[in-house]
């Protein structure tokens, strides 16, 4: 696969506003490039970025961190968080959820299941919470209802703040993530679930920039690992 780049001007990453910042935007590949947007879900600089860079690439295919089954919701939904934000910046693009329960998903986790030889409870943990994850898709398809990436996330800025203000709460917020990621050990149960759905979405994404350039919008998290499993 090509490589990552980070240097070459792109309409998509040299861009003015500091929300879009190049430490939130990856660009993968050079003839047909896919570009990694990283969220902070729900906050107001993660909903610009999304916007702005969907409207400047102007991709034929934005894939979202979503299921699929909740894409119908989000197009319904507000222009407040960053999921519904990148659809209204490329409303002409082929809208894509790439975070799904699906066939290659369940096989990339019991492989890995398998291979970390995790005890009974934690195959009962990502089986229940599977569950949840499912059923709460098949209310988002029923109902329509707009699902909340993350209702307990509170920031301490608004859209309606200078756009370097949100950008700088929008790094602290992230810094201070990451410290605490980095000073405990993520349960089994979450880390082999995490990997399966970032090989799987690493997967899909390599087949639909196959069609063209493709704009990704998912967690800021989850960024450096399909960047790499992409350039691999």
């Amino acid at each position: 696969m090509a490589d990552t780049d980070h240097a070459s001007p792109d309409p998509g990453i040299d861009h003015p506003d500091p929300r879009v910042d190049p430490e939130f935007v990856r660009r993968v590949g050079e003839d047909r490039p896919l570009y990694l947007v990283g969220t902070v879900h729900g906050h107001p600089a993660s909903a610009y970025r999304a916007r702005a860079v969907a409207a400047a690439v102007r991709p034929g295919v934005l894939a979202l961190e979503l299921s699929p089954t909740a894409l119908p919701a989000f197009r319904a939904g507000r222009s407040d968080d960053e999921m519904s934000a990148a659809m209204a910046g490329a409303p002409g693009a082929r809208h894509v959820g790439i975070d799904a329960v699906d066939g290659p998903f369940l096989t990339s986790l019991a492989r890995r299941l398998v291979a970390e030889r995790v005890d009974r409870g934690t195959v009962c943990t990502v089986v229940r919470n599977l569950t949840g994850v499912v059923r709460r898709s098949l209310e988002h398809r029923v109902r329509g209802r707009t699902p909340a990436v993350e209702p307990e996330a509170t920031y301490d800025c608004t859209i309606e703040d200078p756009p370097a203000e949100q950008a700088a709460n929008e790094r602290a917020h992230v810094r201070k993530c990451a410290t605490l990621l980095g000073a405990t050990v993520s349960p089994p149960a979450q880390r082999v679930t995490n990997a399966a759905r970032e090989e799987r979405m690493a997967r899909h994404l390599d087949a639909l920039r196959r069609e063209g350039s493709v704009v990704a919008v998912v967690g800021w998290g989850h960024v450096d690992a399909l960047a790499a499993l992409l350039d691999g």
